[in-house]
């Protein structure tokens, strides 16, 4: 990816939407490494963060689905933190995918706070974060024209690495009708639905439900502003209730995350991190009898199977056919991958997923 092709083609599409796939994968160990790590699960944070990992994996399901829709499958393959992204900028530290790409998986704290901010920071919101955003060297980058930066915003011609995820899946919705929306079956086969009645479509089944789909995922992560302080999703894009932990469901993630990190001010006059407090976490310890080391070695291995397992039934599901009943998915990522990650909190260790 040195040099950016002139021009979109089916193939640089499909790769679009297997990066999707595989960035969906980077976000959710490192959540639900977060979650597992609050000891109180009754405790609010503890909600909000498990209604964000619900909704990831609604999120993958939908750039799974993506990619059988426009001809090719996705790959499930477990992230190595630090490795880069394909058409994301991993050099660029004012872009929130810097620290997804580079994170530390750890409990939750002030340094994975603001790595989840950032994932989840809306579009036009970079300024308050960082104070140079990514999209402005990038412009630097390229000559000076009108038509440079015509393509540059609207995607025409392939423009990567991206400021963003999200410009990413807009690229990825241009690039589509660029080579021709005949050019792909839009086949249905194997795409899955794993909720019961949403008001958005899950399936892919026509061109105009991918625009949906990447506005599913990008509302329910960024919300859309209707007054100070909020950024809510829009009813047609809520997941139902009964689905997302504690009836969050309203709130985006970046409302959610926003609402952890005023929680745990003492006052509004008092702004610094230390005065931040979070609910109590697992300590990581170092084993130094053969006990601890056994029972630490034990629960890594463990989770390390269950991921596997998990990855597993995802690969069965959207590229061998199976359904969520025979590959027993909800109880693997329930009653399997979550306990799992907590063993390896308790056991003094940081869960590693593979």
């Amino acid at each position: 990816m040195t040099t950016n092709p002139k021009t979109w083609t089916k193939e640089l599409v499909q790769d679009h939407a297997k990066v999707a796939v595989m960035v969906e994968l980077y976000t959710l160990p490192f959540y639900l490494t977060v979650l597992t790590s609050i000891k109180d699960k009754k405790h609010p944070d503890y909600y909000s963060i498990l209604s964000i990992c619900i909704e990831e994996m609604l999120h993958l399901q939908l750039a799974a689905n993506l990619c059988l829709a426009l001809d090719t499958q996705p790959i499930f393959t477990a992230p190595e933190y630090g490795t880069p992204i394909p058409y994301l900028d991993p050099k660029n530290p004012t872009t929130g995918h810097y620290k997804l790409i580079n994170v530390k998986l750890d409990a939750l704290n002030q340094a994975t706070l603001d790595v989840m901010l950032d994932i989840e920071t809306p579009s036009g919101l970079e300024d308050e974060r960082h104070p140079e955003p990514g999209v402005r060297a990038i412009i630097r980058r390229v000559e000076d024209t009108l038509e440079e930066k015509w393509n540059m915003k609207h995607h025409t011609t392939p423009q990567y690495p991206y400021d963003s995820i999200g410009d990413m899946y807009d690229a990825l919705v241009t690039g589509i009708k660029q080579v021709g929306e005949n050019q792909f079956s839009w086949k249905t086969t194997n795409q899955q639905a794993l909720w019961d009645k949403e008001p958005f479509k899950q399936k892919i089944e026509v061109p105009g439900d991918v625009h949906d789909a990447v506005t599913t995922i990008s509302l329910q992560g960024e919300g859309k502003t209707t007054a100070e302080g909020r950024y809510a999703i829009p009813p047609k894009y809520r997941l139902e209730d009964k689905d997302d932990s504690g009836s969050l469901n309203e709130h985006s993630h970046y409302e959610r995350l926003l609402e952890i990190e005023n929680r745990h001010l003492e006052s509004k006059n008092q702004e610094s991190i230390l005065d931040r407090k979070f609910p109590d976490v697992y300590d990581v310890s170092t084993a130094t009898d053969e006990a601890s080391k056994n029972k630490q070695h034990n629960a890594l291995d463990n989770l390390q199977k269950r991921f596997a397992t998990l990855l597993k039934d995802l690969d069965n599901m959207w590229n061998q056919g199976m359904t969520p009943d025979d590959t027993h998915f909800w109880s693997d990522m329930c009653d399997g991958l979550l306990p799992a990650a907590e063993e390896c909190w308790k056991a003094g260790v940081v869960p590693k997923w593979s």
